[in-house]
């Protein structure tokens, strides 16, 4: 693999996935997405959780890891940039005469997003914690 590749590999799987993610929301404006999926409890719910939080996941790791201060709270670049999508997005069905606003979706895209990043927070710190040589006095 190069190393332009390598290096830059998050911003690829990233851009994969936002297209992924622009199919799946085509889908569902054209009416394409099948219907037996309706059946399953929870799949609306669940998908907005997953889908948004892998986007914000990718989007966490293709931005480095940047943080942005908003008022005192630190927040992750990547997890605002898809959660502004994620607004824009439901925010344009309730123009849609196929699809409607919902704000448990909303709030579903941005659980996802919120947990994703905090996993990766975690999992950072505990990488961290393994390689930080101890110190003895």
């Amino acid at each position: 693999m190069s190393k332009l590749l390598l290096r830059y590999k998050w911003r690829w799987l990233l851009l994969f996935y936002s297209l992924t993610l622009l199919g799946i929301t085509t889908a569902a404006y054209l009416r394409l997405i099948p219907t037996v999926l309706a059946q399953v409890p929870l799949y609306d719910v669940i998908g907005h959780f997953v889908l948004y939080g892998m986007a914000g996941y990718l989007a966490h790791r293709a931005t480095y890891r940047r943080y942005v201060r908003v008022g005192r709270w630190q927040l992750p670049l990547g997890g605002l940039i898809v959660a502004a999508c994620a607004c824009v997005e439901e925010s344009l069905q309730a123009l849609s005469p196929v699809r409607s606003f919902d704000l448990k979706d909303l709030a579903c895209n941005w659980l996802g997003i919120g947990l994703a990043c905090w996993l990766d927070l975690k999992m950072t710190l505990r990488r961290m914690a393994i390689l930080k040589p101890e110190r003895h006095a």
